[in-house]
């Protein structure tokens, strides 16, 4: 299949449904440790429960990532994770 009219098709989407194609590209390129993703997992049920229980508090989600885009370049910050660090220099690129 032709990539431009992929990324014709793709760039229709959603933002969300992007973000989703996005994730599962890069997944298929650099794929995340299954050990790394259960951490996550567990992670993020961590911090639910301790939400639920009002040991934290919520952060404004829209507010939140208007921030982290304003510190990190997205791909970059994407790509230094699975990394090592090794594209580093490119999260000061904006």
């Amino acid at each position: 299949m032709d990539a431009a009219i992929i990324e014709n098709n793709a760039l229709k989407l959603d933002e969300f449904q992007r973000a989703l194609l996005a994730d599962r590209l890069l997944d298929s390129i650099i794929p995340i440790p299954r050990n790394l993703s259960e951490s996550w997992i567990a992670e993020s049920e961590n911090r639910m429960e301790a939400y639920q229980s009002g040991e934290i508090s919520a952060v404004d989600g829209p507010q939140a990532m208007a921030e982290l885009k304003g510190r990190y370049h997205p791909i970059a910050a994407r790509l230094n994770e699975m990394s090592d660090g090794r594209c580093a220099a490119m999260s000061d690129e904006r």
